[in-house]
């Protein structure tokens, strides 16, 4: 069903997992919940919003999300706040201190 597990869809799944039908995913109580404003597949999630669901269901113990044991749960990839599928995309520090030197040395100006 789905292609690419991102995180809009990894969020989907949990609120399906949670609420089994599309008619009780539009009508969830559960407004203080993280991920409430993406139930219905729509909106752009940041990382920090799984982060933030994956800390409250592990009681607010930071140790506890990196030591989860449910594999099965569509938001344990995200669970650290980070993209699995991004990993190795961008410079590393090195790589930017030489541009940032580079475009000093030139007299140009860093886009902020």
């Amino acid at each position: 069903m789905f292609k690419k597990l991102t995180p809009l869809i990894a969020i989907r799944k949990k609120c399906l997992n949670c609420k089994e039908t599309r008619t009780d995913i539009r009508n969830c109580e559960f407004k203080d919940c993280q991920l409430y404003p993406f139930k219905i597949g729509k909106g752009r999630p940041k990382l920090k919003d799984i982060r933030k669901y994956c800390l409250w269901c592990m009681n607010n113990q930071e140790n506890e999300v990196s030591l989860c044991p449910s594999k099965e749960c569509s938001l344990f990839l995200y669970k650290l706040g980070h993209n699995p599928s991004r990993r190795g995309i961008g410079a590393n520090k090195e790589v930017m201190a030489n541009v940032r030197g580079s475009i000093k040395s030139n007299g140009l100006k860093m886009a902020s």
